[in-house]
């Protein structure tokens, strides 16, 4: 086992038992006294290293229990961690777990006068004006007071605090400030897009019950469902997705089971009524669905638009539209089906409409045939024989008497 020891320094040695612990110690103590003439004043080691018995976070300044006259300054790696640039929380967010971390910490003992101590590493970029306003958010807590790291060295009586035993355990999986040293925390499914996804399955489920009668209550309980998505046991559950994608099925078997039925209509009129065809291949009925026509080019030109259709289980309805011709050619029509709140129902269907307006020739032509009638009638009358003389022929007149 590996446990990383520091003086001030930065020395480090190897230990897997107390009599390894108690010989680096020593070893540690004669490096610093052969550099520098006198005995260290405190090694530095990981929280995580040191038992401090019924204590549940390591006291920063505690008695060597394997070394007389030398202190253990014990550091936080979660705590540290936070402190670090290379930490993967940033901003706003590390400064919301530090003070989170600081105050749950506090509440294992409310009553007790505890110490902290955080480092950076060596190597660490973090810059002045991260610390600082690192320190600026802890100096208004009121269960914190900053204080300095020498102001740690010679604090920890012997009498007052129980000598802290080097357990020959692994220290934390990183060095100070590295982001391994945090407690792993899952991601969220709810980062990237996870609250749009389920904000959109909750508009299909609130269009699907638009257009479907009594299926309010239904509708209800799976936007109960979708509100248990936001909850925070899910964090890091790759089942997360399974009741989503169950709420998503249910909407769209309503939306996809109602269409248009694409057809090619003749329009030989200046203006009139165009038909659609709607057909329904659900088990329920539909009602109030929403019927928007929209033609491609200019030749053609809605002026008034269909009325809400409701269309019976397995059945199919027709409704109209009026629209008037502007030219003669094709006219692709894009017809959609939407609820009354805007949710698409179906997909888009493409209508081929055949433009041929009669124009003002028809009427022109309409008037000569009606005038040719008229004066075909009046010869026909003027030719024929009058009914006296008709009369005449068939009574011829009587002798007189002699």
């Amino acid at each position: 086992n590996r446990i990383p020891f520091g003086k001030v320094g930065g020395a480090y040695a190897r230990a897997s038992n107390q009599d390894m612990l108690t010989a680096a110690l020593a070893g540690l103590r004669g490096q610093w006294r052969d550099a520098t003439g006198q005995d260290p004043a405190a090694v530095v080691v990981s929280g995580g290293t040191v038992d401090a018995g019924h204590q549940l976070t390591t006291e920063a300044s505690l008695p060597a229990a394997t070394a007389p006259q030398l202190q253990l300054l014990s550091y936080e790696p979660v705590l540290s961690g936070l402190l670090s640039e290379s930490s993967a929380a940033t901003g706003v967010a590390d400064r919301q777990r530090l003070l989170a971390e600081l105050l749950a910490t506090y509440q294992e003992q409310p009553a007790a006068r505890r110490s902290l101590l955080v480092v950076t590493p060596r190597e660490d970029t973090s810059s002045p004006d991260r610390l600082a306003e690192h320190a600026r958010v802890l100096h208004g807590l009121p269960w914190v007071r900053l204080t300095s790291a020498e102001s740690l060295v010679g604090s920890s009586a012997p009498e007052a605090t129980a000598p802290g035993v080097l357990t020959g355990q692994p220290a934390p999986a990183s060095a100070v400030g590295d982001p391994a040293a945090l407690p792993p925390v899952a991601p969220s499914p709810l980062l990237d897009g996870g609250v749009e996804r389920v904000e959109q399955v909750r508009a299909l489920l609130t269009g699907a019950a638009e257009v479907v009668a009594g299926s309010e209550s239904a509708a209800q309980r799976w936007h109960e469902v979708l509100d248990q998505q936001y909850s925070v046991r899910w964090r890091g559950s790759p089942a997360w997705r399974q009741p989503l994608e169950a709420a998503r099925a249910a909407a769209e078997r309503v939306l996809a089971g109602v269409h248009v039925n694409p057809t090619t209509v003749n329009f030989l009129a200046d203006e009139g009524l165009i038909q659609v065809t709607v057909v329904n291949d659900l088990d329920l009925p539909v009602e109030d669905l929403q019927v928007d026509v929209t033609p491609r080019n200019g030749r053609l030109r809605v002026t008034e638009p269909a009325d809400p259709v409701t269309v019976g289980p397995g059945s199919r309805a027709t409704v109209s539209f009026r629209a008037r011709a502007v030219a003669a050619g094709d006219v692709p029509l894009e017809v959609r089906l939407t609820t009354p709140g805007g949710t698409e129902v179906g997909e888009a269907e493409l209508m081929n409409v055949h433009v041929q307006p009669t124009g003002t020739w028809f009427y022109w032509a309409l008037g000569g045939l009606a005038g040719a009638v008229l004066l075909l009638g009046l010869v026909r009358t003027l030719r024929s024989p009058r009914r006296g003389q008709q009369d005449g022929d068939e009574h011829p007149k009587e002798a007189p008497a002699p």
